[in-house]
């Protein structure tokens, strides 16, 4: 079960312009993950600036993507695009549409044509097919994304917010489905759908100023990687595991976000340039810093990771060739995201099994959910209590995890995670780390060491952590009794 809070920005393509590689507000709204191969991405109405993504710590690990690599999984070597257009899913059904009928604007039609023409110089790819943008009302376009999330999203979408509760990412005032509708209501400007291939305009951005038309550059990339890589279906692939699916989210968007500011360097004007420079009074960055930080960082992740990752394949800029190759082999984790050597390397995570935990399960504990952490998700978590360089240490030798949260019929909530460090060492930092991690968590009535065991215990909440060799064991209970079944489940 994958993050709703990816999918719908994958499966999507983005609606709005990237987000400038200096501010914290992002141009497409939150990654959204969809259960349903119709699910779109959206994307916020931010500003960018088009200067090249800013880098990051692990951008200079590589200059090439070898041709062979050692991946654990499958992958079939495609050097170059198909040059037939990419088979996409069957149109979504009629609850998947706006509530009024699309319409066409010529200046629209001639708009996105030369947008396409120049833009196809700028990535180096030729589109198949032309893609005729259609306008519509922004309360229809909100209808349309909010039918895009069907009960079962819903349902992964209140999965994803009990997590959070439970790690202390998000107040339990906050409900994620309405604060996500809320977003999309104020920095939607456009869509491209990869399921069905729609470029959805919003009528009042007419006529297309710089960042409209930065904005039209970047959902025509995903158009792009639809028609050449079928980036629906890898999408699809991906949507099992959340860590994964924010990796390949990250590329789609990582790409759509280096392509659109190489094109707006290109082709807008200084005039057009300076009206991207962001303004702080603008509504829509107001909603979005008025957002939960987990879901800022998470919204951000694809354009600015995602471009570091993707730049990072690129041999000089302007070339694309290696570009082209990530999409048959794609990423598998954010951790390749965030050290493209490893990504190079063929570094894919290490499986993880739980036990059946019988005992829990059978004493009135539902599973909410089951998936992977991940290196992203494991560092926001700890930046929440610890100095970015140290969560930043702590979370870079992971090397796999899987995580199990349960909730029983009082709404009592327990989270199981196991993980796995790439050497001893660093499973040692990671343990020292959420030792301190979780001594400021809050007041506790009582702590006990064991060797490499410790817990905690206040009202309402015990904590475990674990330490056996290369791997670490968290538990988090309401009570020491719950917690004590983790340690029988989980020897």
């Amino acid at each position: 079960m994958a993050l709703v809070l990816t999918g719908l920005l994958a499966s999507l393509a983005c609606t709005g312009a990237p987000p400038p590689s200096n501010t914290i507000a992002p141009t497409i709204a939150p990654a959204i993950k969809s259960a349903s191969p119709s699910s779109v991405t959206p994307t916020p109405a931010t500003s960018p600036t088009v200067a090249p993504p800013a880098t990051t710590e692990s951008k200079s690990e590589i200059t090439e993507i070898p041709s062979e690599t050692g991946t654990k999984g499958p992958a079939t070597r495609i050097p170059e695009p198909t040059v037939q257009p990419a088979t996409v899913s069957p149109a979504a059904s009629a609850t998947k549409t706006p509530s009024q009928p699309n319409t066409t604007d010529p200046r629209l039609t001639r708009a996105v044509q030369a947008i396409s023409e120049a833009l196809s110089k700028t990535r180096g790819l030729t589109f198949l097919e032309p893609v005729a943008p259609e306008l519509i009302t922004r309360p229809a376009l909100i209808d349309y994304l909010a039918a895009t999330i069907d009960e079962e999203d819903q349902e992964e979408l209140a999965g994803t917010q009990e997590l959070y509760w439970i790690l202390g990412l998000l107040d339990p005032s906050i409900e994620l489905y309405p604060l996500f509708l809320d977003l999309l209501g104020e920095q939607v400007l456009g869509l491209f759908n990869l399921e069905t291939d729609e470029l959805l305009v919003v009528a009042d951005s007419l006529p297309l100023d710089g960042s409209g038309k930065i904005t039209m550059a970047h959902e025509l990339v995903h158009a792009l990687q639809q028609q050449r890589f079928d980036a629906h279906r890898l999408v699809e692939e991906s949507e099992s595991n959340q860590d994964r699916e924010l990796a390949m989210t990250a590329l789609l968007e990582g790409d759509a976000q280096l392509s659109s500011t190489m094109y707006a360097a290109a082709h807008l004007s200084l005039s057009e340039i300076l009206e991207l420079l962001p303004n702080a009074e603008e509504s829509s960055v107001q909603v979005f810093q008025s957002t939960p930080e987990v879901i800022q960082k998470t919204l951000l992740f694809p354009y600015q990771a995602g471009a570091d990752f993707v730049s990072s394949a690129q041999q000089s800029p302007g070339i694309w060739r290696q570009v082209n190759q990530l999409y048959s082999r794609p990423p598998v984790s954010t951790e390749q995201i965030l050290h493209p050597a490893k990504y190079a390397a063929g570094e894919d995570p290490i499986p993880v099994s739980l036990p059946t935990g019988a005992s829990l399960i059978e004493e009135d504990w539902e599973l909410v959910m089951e998936d992977v952490f991940g290196e992203f998700l494991l560092r926001t978590y700890l930046e929440t209590g610890l100095p970015r360089p140290q969560s930043i240490r702590a979370a870079s030798g992971w090397g796999g995890d899987r995580f199990r949260l349960l909730k029983d019929d009082s709404g009592r909530r327990l989270l199981v995670a196991v993980f796995l460090w790439d050497t001893s060492i660093d499973a040692g930092e990671f343990f020292e780390s959420y030792r301190d991690f979780t001594d400021v968590e809050q007041q506790w009535e009582s702590h006990a060491e064991d060797g490499n065991l410790m817990t905690w215990h206040a009202p309402g909440r015990s904590v475990l952590l674990e330490l056996d060799g290369e791997s670490t064991l968290i538990g988090i209970a309401p009570d020491p009794e719950t917690l004590a079944l983790i340690a029988k489940d989980f020897p």
